[in-house]
Order: C-alpha cells, then sequence, then structure tokens
C-alpha cells in the first residue's frame, strides 16, 4: 500500500495497527536522540574501578521511549595488558527483544584505538553517548577517560520536538554546568577588576534573547559578533583558520554591546575555557582562563597538562626486565602523537647503563632497551622517566 492514514475508528477489523504505526506517529513530533530534560540527560560519569555511571536521563529512538530513573552502573571488560583501546556507551533499541538498553560496545586494542562502531539496521539501533578511553592496564576510569558524545548529531543527537526548536537552557546543560563551577572559583584566580568585568558580561547576555545554533558548521568565528549562544558539534569544523581557539567541539557565548564584543570558548571534552575581546574592529588573541594547568596522577605515573598543548609525564617504576630485551613503559596520560621526547634514568641495578635508548613508535607507551646487560634472566630494574610532548 502506497498511502496510508491513521488513526480511525475500527469497523469489523477493518482498520487494525500496530506499534509501528504508533511509533511512526510519535517520530512526526519527537525526534531520534537524547531529551533535553531537567534531569541529568544520561551523562556518563566515572563509576567504582573499571566502571561507569549513566546518570537518569531519556531518550527516543525512532518513536520509542527510554526512561532511565536511576544512576545505572556499566561494568566494562578488562584493559588490556600492552595496549589501549576505546570503549563506547550506546542506547540501544532491540526489536528481537522489544527493549531499549544501555549497552557497552567494547574496542579493539591498538595503538590507535578506534571507537568500535555503533549499530543502525532493522533490528538494532545505537545512539552513543559516550566513548572511553580504557589505557594499557588501566584499574579504574577517570573523568578525562570520557568523551562525551551525546550532542554529536551523526551518532545520538538532542531529540526536539520536530514543530519546535529546543530552549537553549536544555540543550546548553553540560555546558552551563561547567561554566558556573568555573565562575564560583572566580575570587581565587582572578582580580576583582576581571572578576567584575565578565559578570557584566553575563549579566549582558542574560538581558539578551539567545539564539540557540545547533548546526553551527564552516563559520569564521570572527564574523560571529551576535549576542547568543551557538553550538560546534564537529570537532574537524573547528579549524584555527576558522579562528577557534582549539580543535574540539564546544560551545562559543558571545556578547557584544556598544561597538565591542567578547567570545568565551567552552571545550566540551576537556572542560576548558577560552576568551578573547573584539575592539576598534580587531579581535585579540585567544586566551585560556580556565583551568591555567591541570595535573594528575594514577598507578602509572603524574602528568602535567599547560594550555599551549604542552604535556610532561613523570614515571618511576621497578619492574622486571630482561637485560637484552628492554621494557615497555606505559605513559599516564597518551601523547597527541609521537613527537615526544623522553629520557631514562636506570638507578639500580648498578651494573646497566644510566641512560637507555628509546623506541618512539606509539603514543601510549615507549619502549626503552640497549642497557649494556647481556643477562637473559630477569631482573628487578628501577628507573626514572620524564617524557615531554604535547596532549593536543
Amino acid at each position: 500500500m502506497a498511502e496510508k492514514s491513521y488513526f480511525w475508528p475500527d469497523v469489523n477489523g477493518d482498520r487494525e495497527y500496530t506499534d509501528e504505526d504508533i511509533a511512526r506517529l510519535i517520530g512526526y513530533f519527537v525526534g531520534t536522540g537524547i531529551h533535553p530534560t531537567e534531569d541529568q540527560c544520561l551523562h556518563v560519569t566515572p563509576g567504582t574501578g573499571l566502571s561507569v555511571v549513566v546518570n537518569t536521563g531519556r531518550a527516543c529512538i525512532e518513536g520509542k521511549g527510554y526512561d532511565n530513573t536511576a544512576p545505572l552502573t556499566l561494568t566494562l571488560p578488562t584493559a588490556s595488558g600492552s595496549l589501549p583501546r576505546t570503549d563506547a556507551v550506546v542506547i540501544r533499541r532491540d526489536k528481537a527483544t522489544r527493549e531499549i538498553h544501555a549497552v557497552i560496545l567494547t574496542g579493539t586494542p591498538s595503538s590507535s584505538a578506534p571507537p568500535p562502531s555503533i549499530v543502525r539496521n532493522n533490528e538494532y539501533y545505537d545512539l552513543k553517548i559516550a566513548e572511553i578511553k580504557v589505557v594499557a592496564g588501566a584499574t579504574s576510569i577517570t573523568q578525562a577517560d570520557i568523551k562525551d558524545t551525546r550532542l554529536d548529531s551523526s551518532v545520538c543527537g538532542i531529540s526536539v520536538g520536530v514543530l519546535q526548536q529546543v530552549e537553549a537552557d536544555s540543550v546548553l546543560d553540560q555546558y552551563t554546568a561547567i561554566f558556573e563551577q568555573w565562575f564560583e572559583n572566580l575570587e581565587n584566580t582572578l582580580d576583582e577588576n576581571q572578576a567584575t568585568n565578565l559578570q557584566n558580561n553575563i549579566n549582558k547576555l542574560e538581558e539578551k534573547s539567545l539564539s540557540v545554533k545547533t548546526n553551527l558548521t564552516t563559520e569564521d568565528l570572527d564574523d560571529i559578533q551576535t549576542t547568543g549562544i551557538y553550538i560546534q558539534n564537529y570537532t574537524s569544523n573547528a579549524t584555527t583558520d576558522r579562528h577557534y581557539p582549539v580543535k574540539a567541539s564546544g560551545c562559543l557565548m558571545c556578547v557584544f554591546a556598544e561597538g565591542k564584543a567578547y567570545q568565551y570558548y567552552i571545550c566540551q571534552n576537556e572542560g576548558c575555557i577560552w576568551m578573547r575581546r573584539y575592539n576598534s574592529k580587531i579581535w585579540s588573541d585567544w586566551e585560556q582562563i580556565y583551568p591555567s594547568v591541570t595535573s594528575g596522577s594514577n598507578d602509572r605515573g603524574t602528568w602535567i597538562k599547560y594550555p599551549d598543548g604542552t604535556m610532561i609525564c613523570s614515571i618511576r617504576r621497578t619492574d622486571q626486565v630482561i637485560e637484552t630485551d628492554g621494557i615497555v613503559v606505559t605513559f599516564p596520560q597518551e601523547f597527541a602523537d609521537n613527537n615526544y621526547t623522553a629520557v631514562v634514568n636506570v638507578a639500580r641495578p648498578y651494573d646497566m647503563v644510566a641512560c637507555a635508548d628509546c623506541n618512539y613508535t606509539a603514543t601510549t607507551n615507549v619502549w626503552f632497551y640497549n642497557l649494556d646487560g647481556s643477562s637473559t634472566a630477569w631482573k628487578m630494574v628501577t628507573y626514572t622517566m620524564i617524557a615531554i610532548g604535547r596532549w593536543k
């Protein structure tokens, strides 16, 4: 039948409808994606050990509804001992079981660690809400390991009314939370004049109507001088020649008044905030205003990340090593590429060379060798390593 209309009163069984008919009708009014409700919109956060938590929220998949009314813990498979991988958290519609559930898709360990592909066919339909970076030997997950993909319309996206656009505050919950948390700490990071100036800009932003552009694509940020909030969903569009501060998806807030403008860019995954000014028809350089420097540690060592992209990793360990083979050392954080420099100092045993050679072939680990030992037996080796490269 090429044409079909519904719903009509049934007369002797001549107007029978299925669940697919109902779902199709719902799809006329509600798009597929995450519902921008007042809850946490299925935000994924770290759990205990190798687990993540899918927080409360709702979704719609081709007319089928999904509700998660309490935090849901999902356990990840054991990490590889030598290679990283990327897992994905999806909301999956399963026609065979007639259910929708949150599911972990396990990636394949490799040096590049690509994320697993989502499934969308007649049986399954996936909404990818997060990617999880599982480094080699990981025993826990941090917030830095979680990439939020809810606003990426190619794999998830926001469910909005087909006949009405979504409210700005609903779409931007994750950005607003980052911005408000940062602003609460301004007294410790900004002087009085800077804090007052930023507050005045926020007040101006609140006084004006906000326009949400969920499909910001290839626009040059130099040309955006209208007060409002703008969304860039795709990292590939956020290029320096379009005057983005970093190559990252995120949210742009612009305040324009009396011939002057301020832009604040909030990166989606890192949570960092950049700011620049427009005056006398010239834009200033971008300045990262939060956080200025980040650092952390895990069972593999410590790291410091600087706003310009520099990262320094420090490792001190004692491992069992065969002198003739060397050892593979996993960094506490992955580098953006293999153009880093690593210096290894072997403290014990004393008959080994003080500085070993390194093989720079992976972003997650480095192999050091030439220990000046000929033994094929295992020995306990105490060493320190400093690696300097880029995290972005």
